[in-house]
């Protein structure tokens, strides 16, 4: 079965960069499609802790979050373990990576298990558990579960800040709303911290016997009017890491649907003309008789050839405006129309043929119908 890509597109004022070594099918498609040259010696190529600087100062470019490796995995370990009410556990990421990214990110801390909601972005609003509730804040099992509203006192770095209780998780954990002023598992790159930052992350892979240096999982904000411009730069500095953007999935798309469009044009060719031969011969009838009208009010003084022949002109142009009409909707209402256009094109012009064939033939059967009489 030749099925198209109808995967639908992301937000276009992101891209999601994921650890990879080689350069994939899907980059190298869309590298092609780009006219982006990638030299076979940078094919496992990959970005690393000590380019983020480097993409940071990028034109448009607003912020880089960075999965950090260390908290998170010492958090899904103490989540998973009989004492995680012991401390309280704290938990934070952008809203773009629960709402928009979720498939697609390796972040999870089991946040969809929620009643509730999640809290947005720079809004003072947590979901927690209610075991930490009832063991740090004084609830009861009955009041934590209809907690949901409540507003409660939260210590960060040593400051007591209230916060709106917006959604009850399954994990023993709080989960605040995201701010770049305190890092929970995801670090907004900042050019005064990322030093340290990259310190602490490269002692945990050594610890951990693993890459040093890799960006396992990164988000860039971008300028939307930017996304092409800086996939094809990371693209092309990068061509080993994974990606996921609006330009990167719309590329790769389009270029695989156009790829099967070839693969199925031949038997619409052949479905196309079967449906032009049925045309013509339902119309025949249709035809016969319109080009007795026109005989009948003939008379001496009238050109008749120029009569059949605007006739033929304007069915050929009303079935024009038609197909252009179809062509107009198909574009505006359909993201796939470069590939839905050109089925109308190449049929409409092989039911053109069909009719212009039809017009022709009973035109000139009439034709010599009135030389014999």
């Amino acid at each position: 079965r030749n099925d198209y890509n109808t995967e639908e597109l992301p937000r276009d004022d992101f891209i999601l960069l994921r650890f990879n070594d080689y350069f994939c099918d899907e980059n190298q498609r869309v590298a092609e499609v780009n006219g982006i040259v990638i030299e076979e010696d940078n094919y496992d190529k990959y970005m690393k802790m000590d380019d983020i600087s480097k993409v940071a100062l990028l034109d448009g470019v607003k912020e880089i979050y960075i999965k950090d490796m260390e908290y998170l995995s010492d958090l899904e370990a103490c989540l998973l373990s009989e004492s995680s009410i012991d401390t309280i556990n704290y938990f934070s990421c952008p809203q773009i990576l629960y709402e928009d990214l979720f498939e697609y990110t390796s972040v999870d801390c089991g946040i969809r298990y929620v009643q509730g909601d999640l809290p947005k972005d720079q809004c003072n609003e947590v979901a927690i558990s209610t075991k930490v509730l009832c063991e740090y804040y004084g609830y009861n099992e009955e009041s934590a579960n209809n907690s949901i509203g409540d507003c409660i006192q939260i210590d960060i770095n040593g400051e007591n800040i209230e916060y709106t209780i917006v959604g009850l998780l399954y994990y023993d954990m709080i989960m605040l709303s995201y701010c770049n002023d305190y890092n929970y598992g995801i670090y907004c790159y900042s050019k005064d911290t990322y030093n340290n930052f990259c310190l602490r992350q490269q002692k945990y892979m050594i610890e951990q016997d693993a890459l040093v240096n890799i960006v396992e999982e990164c988000l860039l904000i971008v300028d939307n009017s930017k996304n092409d411009e800086i996939q094809n730069y990371m693209l092309k500095e990068y061509p080993a890491n994974n990606y996921y953007s609006n330009y990167f999935v719309k590329t790769f798309v389009k270029s695989y649907n156009i790829n099967r469009f070839f693969d199925i044009l031949i038997p619409n060719i052949i479905v196309s003309s079967i449906m032009a031969i049925i045309i013509y011969i339902v119309n025949r009838g249709a035809l016969a008789y319109n080009y007795k009208i026109i005989r009948d009010y003939e008379n001496y003084y009238v050109n008749r050839r120029r009569i059949k022949k605007l006739y033929r002109v304007c069915a050929i142009y009303q079935y024009l405006l038609v197909i252009g009409i179809i062509l107009v909707m198909n574009y505006v209402l359909s993201e796939y129309s470069y590939i839905g256009n050109y089925y109308i094109i190449i049929n409409g012009m092989i039911c053109l043929i069909s009719l212009v064939i039809s017009h022709y033939v009973k035109g000139e059967a009439l034709r010599n119908e009135n030389i014999l009489r």
